[in-house]
């Protein structure tokens, strides 16, 4: 079939990352692409959390409008409760649906947060937090297919926090599970009818959290002999990812598009920043103190006062009663606060947010709406930005954004009520580190910037595009495949062309409701599953 448009999402690729292996010629096919196509970065999400960013791919909608504002979401039932987010936490239209809605097949493999997967015109394989046992493609006779034909698709694989401390292991299945999604995808280009394909490989994301130390020599904590004994691994991985491009374009024909995504970047830190010991410090926050502090507290003392001898025997202590990746508090950061001593907080280290315990909106809300509200969020904003690293002297916080600066739509009212980027080094504690404490296995982490190539018929060739975004995805695609764009969508079509098509076949937009989807109701094995992958990918 002719005129289809494939889109290849490579969760975290990075320029930064990819510029070595394309100038040794590790990776020819990404190159050719870029050679006969436009290429240049795509702009992804505040935060940058891939919870966050690829449901504005798939509905080129802002949060405000998808409701989607971390990796998690406050209980419908309990505002002081925080449950996972899947598929059912849209609540905008994807454009996949768009498109069924107009006659057009698609199909989408392992894009995140489309588990449960839900009914499409086409088919669909369910990405991020698959519940092992349960269905996770539609239809559902489509898993069996795959086992039979291509030996299976491999949910939730590479969850490299699992695997600190092995990283020949790590690559090794990183290679090994994308090789059998590269299979998948031939299988599905082939055998079955589609407009519009999508696949999301999630590889780069999980190597650059644990190794970007490797892939960096400017990182801080650079390790150059393991970086030369890791080289050719690094270089087979790249190459796998290169060689699933070319198969991927040479079955699409001469007469698909290709499109080439992340959803976000990448960075090297070595530093955590923990808001929440920021608003403790500054008496804005008041938490009762659990073991995990405490613990926290002892391995500071360890570090600093005693001998060696007595760091080791403690140390080992503390291993043997099962503390050593403790979380501080709980497995999110509002459970053991006391609230009426708390006029900010945070939910989750994934979210960069801080909320106001707001009067009439939180359910024990302290801060008065309107002018003590003002006066306590210019206060976040200057404490933030003055926020120093002891040992440099340099800024830690890049910017702080007021969510009104950012979010527009139905939903903003559960949108943190400013949201702060980390400066180059630094990162959002996801883990037990306390503030500005030096990561232990946290290397890297997103940046705002990921990348986009296309290539096919009618588009420029071996040019640059600037200013695209992650939300323009979902408007472009639907224009190329001549299809309407809903009003409410907040993405443009890019200009990709070389034809003045854009000029002469201006886009068409149609009128949709905001999709609303059911209310999620959560039996404590979902949940219980949801939370073991977020610590397993080093975001609890």
């Amino acid at each position: 079939m002719s005129n289809r448009i494939l889109v290849i999402g490579l969760d975290g690729a990075d320029w930064r990352v990819l510029q070595p292996y394309l100038d040794d010629g590790v990776m020819p096919n990404l190159s050719q692409l870029m050679a006969g196509g436009v290429s240049g970065a795509l702009r992804s999400t505040l935060p940058t959390n891939s919870g966050v960013a690829w449901p504005a791919f798939l509905t080129g909608r802002n949060s405000g409008k998808h409701a989607v504002f971390d990796f998690t979401q406050r209980a419908p039932h309990d505002p002081t409760r925080l449950i996972g987010v899947d598929s059912r936490a849209v609540r905008s239209e994807r454009f996949l649906t768009a498109l069924g809605r107009h006659g057009r097949q698609v199909g989408a493999i392992n894009v995140p947060v489309t588990y449960p997967p839900f009914p499409v015109n086409g088919f669909m394989l369910g990405g991020m937090f698959v519940q092992e046992g349960k269905p996770y493609t539609y239809p559902e006779s489509l898993e069996t297919e795959l086992n039979e034909r291509v030996g299976g698709f491999q949910p939730n694989r590479i969850r490299w926090r699992y695997m600190l401390g092995r990283s020949d292991e790590l690559l090794d299945e990183a290679i090994n599970v994308t090789r059998q999604r590269a299979r998948v995808l031939a299988y599905l280009i082939d055998h079955k009818a589609w407009d519009v394909l999508i696949q999301v490989f999630v590889s780069p994301d999980r190597l650059q959290h644990p190794l970007m130390h490797v892939l960096d020599p400017d990182h801080p904590r650079h390790d150059r002999a393991l970086a030369q004994r890791l080289a050719p691994k690094f270089r087979a991985y790249f190459q796998t990812i290169d060689d699933m491009l070319g198969h991927a374009r040479d079955r699409l024909g001469k007469d698909g598009t290709l499109i080439v995504i992340s959803d976000h970047g990448f960075r090297s830190v070595h530093k955590a920043v923990y808001a929440r010991e920021i608003l403790a410090r500054e008496g804005l926050l008041r938490a009762v103190r659990e073991p995990a502090d405490l613990h926290r507290l002892a391995r500071k003392l360890v570090r600093h006062a005693l001998p060696k001898l007595a760091k080791q025997a403690l140390s080992h202590r503390m291993r043997s009663n099962g503390h050593s990746h403790q979380p501080i508090g709980s497995p999110h950061e509002m459970a053991n606060l006391i609230w009426t001593q708390t006029q900010a907080y945070v939910t989750t280290g994934t979210s960069q947010g801080l909320h106001v315990n707001l009067a009439g909106r939180d359910p024990h809300g302290i801060v008065l709406p309107g002018t003590a509200y003002e006066r306590l969020l210019d206060n976040l904003q200057e404490v933030l930005l003055a926020e120093r690293d002891p040992d440099t002297g340099q800024p830690v916080i890049e910017s702080v954004v007021r969510s009104e600066e950012l979010y527009h739509g139905p939903w903003t009212h559960l949108a943190p009520d400013l949201i702060y980027v980390p400066a180059s080094g630094y990162a959002s504690s996801k883990g037990a580190q306390g503030h500005l404490q030096p990561f232990t296995w946290f290397m890297g982490d997103h940046a705002v910037d990921g990348i986009l190539v296309a290539a096919g018929p009618g588009l420029k060739q071996g040019q640059s595009l600037a200013g695209a975004a992650l939300i323009d995805i979902a408007p472009t695609v639907l224009y190329l495949s001549g299809a309407p764009i809903p009003e409410d969508m907040d993405g443009r079509v890019l200009d990709l062309f070389a034809d003045g098509r854009l000029a002469a076949a201006p886009p068409q937009t149609e009128y949709e409701a905001t999709h609303e989807s059911p209310e999620q109701l959560y039996t404590s094995e979902e949940q219980r599953v949801i939370e073991d992958h977020l610590k397993s990918l080093g975001y609890m």
